[in-house]
């Protein structure tokens, strides 16, 4: 007896900051290898988005960055406006944000302050610049729900571990003998970036816990696949 192919689409998330820009642009580029649909995301859609859009029988990849890397690229990149790759305005309330805030780490920091006008002013930022209102819980939406959703993952990986998984995670989109593109952009700031304090990142693993505990889920997976 013959299987029948997997034809369901494989949903690409696209989590802010997590090499999502680069990811895409290899499997676009490879795009006459695919052997399966294969739906690329843009940052607004989230696991019930895919869900309502492409049926139940859907399923899921995604890449992933440690909390406190993630938070100081999104924070960067939105200072910048996305600039140098793109050119997006600051919202009325990311420009009251960056009005209080020059560097991630005094957001950062910010959020244990004594003066409840600063501690306020981090708080409200939080849930204003891009990237980092729209959390791993904003696209996952809770543990419970990832959990769930765990046998339609057919692909996740660290975006610290891309150059060398790179290959196994194209082989479970169904990408054999992938080729990559002359100039795939990584979106990767042109700054580097000043470490943050050991205050700072005490602060994000208490005010960011969930994000911590979602960031541990997804190694969980990572390592089952």
């Amino acid at each position: 007896m013959t299987t029948k192919p997997d034809v369901s689409p494989i949903c690409v998330l696209h989590p802010g900051k997590t090499g999502g820009t680069y990811l895409k642009a290899v499997i676009r580029h490879n795009k006459t290898r695919w052997s399966r649909p294969i739906q690329l995301l843009s940052h607004r859609e989230t696991v019930s988005s895919t869900l309502r859009d492409f049926g139940s029988d859907r399923k899921l990849a995604f890449t992933f960055r440690d909390p406190a890397a993630r938070f100081v690229s999104a924070f960067q990149s939105r200072r910048r406006q996305g600039r140098p790759k793109y050119n997006r305005m600051w919202s009325p309330a990311e420009a009251t944000s960056f009005l209080y805030f020059d560097t991630a780490n005094d957001l950062a920091e910010a959020l244990s302050s004594s003066c409840e006008r600063t501690r306020s002013a981090a708080y409200f930022a939080f849930n204003s610049i891009i990237h980092i209102k729209t959390d791993y819980s904003f696209h996952f939406e809770s543990l419970e729900n990832l959990a769930g959703e765990g046998p339609n993952i057919v692909a996740c990986v660290d975006v610290q571990n891309m150059d060398r998984d790179l290959p196994e995670f194209l082989a479970k989109l169904g990408i054999a003998d992938h080729q990559l593109p002359d100039s795939a952009d990584r979106h990767a700031s042109p700054e580097a970036a000043a470490p943050l304090s050991d205050l700072a990142l005490e602060n994000l693993r208490s005010f960011w816990e969930l994000e911590y505990r979602f960031y541990r889920a997804f190694q969980e997976l990572e390592a089952e696949r």
